[in-house]
């Protein structure tokens, strides 16, 4: 009953502050986007400092949440653009096909796009498909699949900089292979492939099993898809001989399926103690309709006792009697 309080109250302020609510938000995600951009790649200097940073952020907080994932892939592009003409050309294709399927089929998926690259980053990318799959429709897997190749093209590149830094851009050779370098993150990562499916498959196993009419469905998924993610992680881990990764996969996990039971509690909250099956019919259909209320405070209920004489109660109290 306590979390059920403090649920209702931070609803209530949310809706209460909804605009100041939204702006804050905004700030908060635009700032760690940019933080971390700066943080792990920053080779446009004029860009990669603490108060542009902050300026983003703001701005971002007074414009559509999409113009946080359009400003940030400005920023890695005049980052890699820093680093080198010819991988600022390729990073600037991947993005021209990410848009693409991104507008085409999730539009509204943008903030995985941002949000996986960045939990991956601070080594807790399993929260995403399990957030994905809870919150989200089919096509957010679309949405967390793109932010995979994200991350480990972005830090392909990144681990690369010196190699593509020492390599001079006098002729065409020279250039065609810092293309090949930069192209190489993607189409010659045997990892980055396994990781994709694990992740696209795990947010498809969440949507479709909290889709279903079952009892503690949300429950359910939510240790589903970390399952599939511990289990084929760990063992594909083991086949590329990075089994050093095992404890950062089940922490990983054990963080998404905490996220995950918070979201159901937020948003998805049953009482299956009080499960009612109803039925009834109009001209054309007979329908056997299953009921699940949410858990909710109940309204409390006061009662006012009144002591000695009562049949007074509601009545005018002459003048001489207040003065005695």
């Amino acid at each position: 009953m306590k979390l059920l309080e403090i649920k209702d109250r931070i609803i209530n302020f949310i809706e209460k502050h909804d605009t100041i609510s939204r702006i804050i938000t905004k700030f908060i995600i635009a700032l760690i986007v940019f933080v971390t951009i700066n943080k792990n790649i920053g080779y446009f200097e004029i860009i990669s400092s603490a108060p542009v940073a902050i300026g983003t952020a703001i701005a971002c907080a007074l414009l559509p949440v999409n113009a946080i994932l359009w400003l940030a892939m400005f920023a890695v592009m005049l980052d890699m653009y820093a680093l080198s003409p010819e991988v600022a050309i390729v990073v600037g294709i991947v993005f021209l096909i990410f848009i693409f399927l991104y507008c085409r089929f999730a539009p509204e998926d943008g903030i995985l796009m941002l949000f996986t690259p960045i939990l991956f980053r601070y080594h807790i990318p399993y929260v995403m498909p399990v957030a994905a799959g809870l919150l989200r429709g089919v096509y957010s897997a679309i949405g967390v699949a793109l932010g995979t190749v994200i991350f480990y093209f972005i830090d392909g590149i990144k681990q690369n900089a010196d190699t593509l830094k020492s390599i001079a851009s006098s002729n065409s050779e020279e250039s065609t292979t810092k293309i090949n370098v930069s192209l190489n993150q993607i189409l010659g990562n045997k990892e980055l492939v396994f990781v994709l499916i694990v992740m696209v498959i795990s947010t498809l196993v969440v949507y479709i099993v909290r889709r279903r009419q079952i009892e503690h469905a949300w429950t359910i998924a939510t240790f589903a898809g970390a399952l599939i993610q511990i289990g084929s992680l760990i063992a594909g881990y083991m086949l590329f001989n990075l089994s050093d990764k095992t404890l950062e996969i089940i922490i990983g996990n054990v963080i998404a399926i905490i996220v995950g039971l918070i979201i159901q509690f937020f948003f998805m909250n049953l009482d299956y103690s009080r499960v009612e099956n109803v039925q009834f019919e109009d001209d054309d259909y007979y329908y056997y309709v299953k009921a699940v209320p949410k858990k909710m405070l109940g309204k409390e209920e006061k009662t006012v006792k009144h002591f000695g004489n009562t049949t007074s109660i509601g009545k005018k109290i002459p003048r001489e009697n207040e003065e005695k």
